[in-house]
């Protein structure tokens, strides 16, 4: 496997890690001003 193969291995792992985490955590919804929802893991992008 390259080095580049490797790389987007690992990010795809790490992204699929933060996504479980944030599924087995159930949702948790807030809203922004304009009442469209903010959920954790668009805070955690941010």
């Amino acid at each position: 496997m390259t080095a580049f193969c490797e790389m987007l291995e690992r990010i795809a792992l790490d992204a699929a890690a933060a996504i479980i985490e944030v599924y087995d955590a159930g949702p948790e919804v807030c809203y922004k001003e304009d009442q469209s929802p903010v959920t954790e893991a668009d805070e955690r992008r941010q």
